[in-house]
């Protein structure tokens, strides 16, 4: 039996209090989309991209790691200062062409291979959940990408359906 979970959120962690986020967005920095961001866009391969991240804590453990990607293309600004919005909803909003719409996210099974797969403190061969969420204008276009890993002793998700 795994061990249970000494902090539990059901809610969806962007709107939830009882996640602890470190500080805001990691300032953007230009760098090449890995394949799954880049199958996302149709953009020329070398086109470089918008890189930020987010971590949230729970029992000052790294809970959920959450890489942003956005073509620089698609940005209105490169100056986007240093107080940059969480939610990528928001970001879309202020520093995007087209903002955020809608996105679908998958949800892919994931196993650690090595340090650079992702920085949750899962050991070497652990499982986690990496979600891929692709973010959509109003037009249908994908205008970011997100890279969501989440630690399986504190992040479960949840489908909610109605008929």
């Amino acid at each position: 039996m795994s061990p249970r979970p000494t902090s539990h959120c059901s809610a969806w962690w962007g709107s939830t209090s009882c996640w602890r986020r470190r500080g805001t967005r990691s300032a953007p920095e230009k760098a090449q989309a890995p394949p799954e961001a880049q199958s996302a866009f149709a953009l020329d391969g070398d086109e470089d991209f918008c890189v930020t991240s987010k971590a949230y804590f729970a029992d000052g453990r790294l809970a959920i790691h959450i890489r942003d990607l956005i073509p620089w293309s698609l940005l209105r600004t490169e100056a986007l200062g240093k107080d940059i919005p969480a939610s990528m909803f928001d970001f879309s909003k202020e520093f995007l062409v087209e903002p955020i719409d809608h996105a679908i996210v998958q949800i892919v099974p994931a196993v650690k291979g090595d340090e650079a797969a992702t920085p949750l403190r899962v050991g070497k061969g652990g499982a986690f959940a990496r979600l891929f969420e692709t973010h959509y204008s109003s037009s249908g276009q994908p205008v970011a990408f997100s890279i969501i890993d989440g630690d399986p002793q504190y992040v479960q998700l949840e489908v909610f359906r109605r008929s």
